[in-house]
């Protein structure tokens, strides 16, 4: 291949990244061939292979771009928390991770495809040591007395991660899954009756 500038050679892989995502998400990564993705990026097959050597290799780029993102996605979510069991703190949460999981759709989609055909295996890393990244991050906020008391026993760590696991597992039922009100109420409804919930957690 004749040497490009790299701004190029960025511009490209971005290209060949936005069609093979769209019929990663489609048709499945078994589904869809390199010779269909090169077809769809307008790229001859010869020369997508200079950019990946393997279609494996062009979907873990893929999901290492949509990790950078991700991560700082939750880095300003959780940026925003000061009193992570206060009821408005949780309302804001909400919102936040409802706008998350409907602006990336395409990632949550990846995510499913990861797991039907690799099992998980590039998108494990998301998960693992989550309750362990709240204890570090709000070690200060959780070792407060008032909740402590509050939570009468409960570890901090393990009723943030449930309420975050929670608020993303409502939104993307609703958004990928189709669930449509599938607590029978609206959104708002929801969010305020779970952030009531949480919050007399360690208010009873």
């Amino acid at each position: 291949m004749p040497r490009l500038h790299p701004n190029i050679v960025d511009a490209n892989r971005r290209k060949i990244e936005r069609v093979a995502l769209r019929l990663f998400c489609a048709q499945g990564f078994h589904g869809t061939s390199m010779r269909e993705i090169a077809t769809r990026s307008h790229v001859s097959l010869g020369n997508i292979y200079n950019y990946y050597k393997t279609k494996d290799e062009l979907f873990t780029s893929i999901v290492n771009h949509y990790g950078q993102v991700m991560n700082t996605q939750r880095d300003r979510l959780l940026e925003s928390i000061h009193a992570p069991f206060e009821r408005d703190e949780i309302l804001g949460l909400a919102s936040r991770i409802r706008d998350v999981v409907y602006r990336y759709g395409d990632f949550w989609l990846l995510m499913y495809v990861d797991v039907t055909e690799f099992r998980n295996r590039h998108f494990e890393k998301f998960f693992l040591g989550l309750a362990d990244e709240f204890r570090n991050r709000f070690r200060r906020e959780f070792s407060q007395p008032q909740l402590r008391r509050g939570l009468k026993g409960l570890d901090p760590g393990m009723v943030f991660a449930a309420m975050w696991m929670q608020f993303f597992n409502y939104f993307l039922v609703e958004r990928l899954f189709r669930g449509r009100r599938h607590f029978g109420m609206a959104d708002a409804a929801v969010v305020k009756g779970l952030s009531q919930m949480y919050e007399r957690v360690w208010r009873r």
